[in-house]
């Protein structure tokens, strides 16, 4: 008779075991589902979920010593720092670039191939590349590194992005950030969406006074990303000049060219996506002129794949040739 108490009771705790995993296999399904739903995008996203927990789990969020509005972008630590925690070269020589369609010979919109209308194939060139997404889709400086012996820095803040940046064995170093609004680090809030990805608040306006581009339309997840000055990963880095500037950040371009010390950085080239916020054409083109720019193209596309000024330096295409 106890042995049959004792076997009952070990079926009762069976049981709940059993719930136990149940209940947990539920909220776990749950919770993909919130995720997945929360998240519209312009391309389909099969593999979202599994894309999130591999590129953020164990992470936790970090941020800079420096985030704060009394230091400069040029401060010794600050680009210290930089090189040692907010900088990588992942690149290895003796593996070929992992690429899903490398017959592509110029996977951009357009802007290369405005942007090289001015090098005429110059070799050994130096970009920097912001919101360089997955590191070939629609990259804009992926043929200048492949074919003209480039290299440059490819900031991408959103981790699943940049997790398969990682992938590309891209001959440059990578980021995990964002550009900073302002002149001085900061801590970010940043939408995650896929390729539509932005500096973002779920409440309108950050702690930072950073309010949410009048076209934000789109939901996903919220993360909190460092974000640097510009000027801050060109003097990190130690280059003297920069041939070719992507900037491509769904939303805060004139933000961020408004923190660039065009006196102190020497930049050659830009391609800015101008299409967010009401006459940014108009107030780009006007606020690059007073820094010594021209506009010498737009490019376009259909699907709003490309909505970019070219700039260069006054002068600088014409001393090329």
């Amino acid at each position: 008779m106890e042995r049959l108490k004792q076997i009952g009771t070990g079926l009762v705790h069976l049981a709940w075991r059993q719930k136990y995993v149940i209940i947990a296999t539920i909220l776990f399904l749950i919770g993909l589902y919130v995720i997945v739903s929360k998240t519209s995008v312009t391309e389909p996203l099969p593999n979202y979920a599994d894309d999130f927990f591999i590129a953020t789990i164990g992470q936790q969020v970090e941020k800079s010593n420096y985030n704060n509005k009394s230091i400069s972008m040029f401060d010794p630590g600050l680009l210290e720092e930089m090189r040692k925690k907010w900088i990588v070269n992942r690149y290895n020589a003796s593996l070929p670039y992992n690429l899903d369609n490398p017959e592509v010979i110029d996977p951009s919109m357009g802007q290369a191939a405005k942007i090289n209308e001015v090098f005429k194939n110059m070799t050994n060139g130096f970009f920097i590349e912001c919101g360089a997404y997955d590191g070939e889709t629609r990259s804009n400086t992926l043929f200048f590194e492949r074919y003209l012996n480039w290299t440059g820095i490819l900031i991408e803040a959103d981790p699943i992005n940049y997790h398969k940046l990682q992938q590309k064995n891209r001959k440059a170093y990578l980021s995990n950030t964002c550009l900073s609004t302002k002149k001085y680090p900061m801590l970010g809030t940043f939408l995650m969406a896929d390729n539509i990805g932005r500096l973002h608040t779920e409440h309108g306006t950050d702690e930072e006074g950073l309010e949410n581009t009048p076209d934000v339309a789109h939901h996903g997840e919220h993360i909190k990303i460092q974000c640097l000055p510009l000027a801050s990963y060109v003097a990190a880095l130690d280059f003297k000049r920069v041939d070719y500037f992507s900037l491509d950040i769904e939303g805060q371009e004139l933000e961020v060219l408004e923190t660039i010390p065009f006196d102190k950085i020497d930049i050659k080239t830009l391609s800015v996506e101008y299409i967010h916020g009401d006459n940014s054409l108009e107030l780009m083109s006007s606020m690059m002129a007073k820094r010594g720019y021209d506009v010498i193209g737009l490019v376009t596309h259909k699907n709003n794949l490309a909505n970019d000024l070219i700039f260069a330096k006054k002068g600088f295409k014409e001393s090329l040739h």
